[in-house]
């Protein structure tokens, strides 16, 4: 038996994940070890989708311009071009055994399990902003992992009912955040939370 919420189940997940992985890739049950029976008939599937991200900060824009970030175009509305993806493992009779979601940049922990804070800070930007649903809640897999900076680095992924760049500042602060001097903007979580949200219903 495997300690629950150990690091050697983690360990034994991780091991059995990667078996079956490499037998769904080749097809085949005489891969090395190959674990359950299911394994070597399970499913891999990748599915992806472009998403335009608006480009609010004003710095990565300058960086940007100077050619220092990004070596790529904004679209004519202001918006840089960028994807999200999932890889899902499923079982022969259905089943989502596992699923990552892969995610272009670093996403806020409140925007993957829950726990935005409601009500808002009175000093957050956006007052009235919904929360984004969790990323995790968007998934079906019985083991559902986040991968961040896939494929692009859009910076911070901050909920938009968060946001905190102007002042009064949230929290009594005397300045912004961190995380918003390092993010595309306010409105890159709904737009990949709603991204998300399409290619994996």
């Amino acid at each position: 038996p495997v300690p629950e919420k150990s690091f050697r189940m983690a360990e034994v997940i991780g091991q059995s994940l990667g078996r079956a992985l490499v037998s769904a890739w080749l097809r085949r049950s005489e891969a090395a070890d190959p674990g359950p029976e299911f394994v070597s008939r399970a499913t891999l599937g990748v599915v992806r989708q472009e998403v335009k991200v608006p480009l609010d900060n004003a710095r990565f824009r300058g960086g940007l311009q100077a050619g220092r970030i990004w070596p790529r175009a904004l679209d004519a509305e202001g918006a840089l071009a960028s994807e999200v993806a999932a890889v899902t493992l499923r079982a022969p009779d259905g089943e989502v055994l596992a699923q990552w979601a892969c995610v272009p940049g670093e996403i806020y922990p409140e925007l993957v399990v829950g726990g935005i804070q409601e009500p808002q800070d009175p000093g957050a930007d956006f007052q009235g902003a919904p929360p984004e649903r969790p990323l995790r809640a968007l998934m079906t897999g019985r083991y559902r992992f986040i991968v961040g900076l896939c494929n692009d680095e859009l910076g911070y992924i901050i909920p938009m009912s968060q946001w905190d760049e102007k002042p009064p500042f949230a929290y009594g602060r005397n300045a912004m955040q961190y995380g918003e001097v390092n993010s595309a903007g306010p409105r890159t979580a709904p737009t990949l939370l709603g991204a998300f949200a399409d290619l994996l219903r």
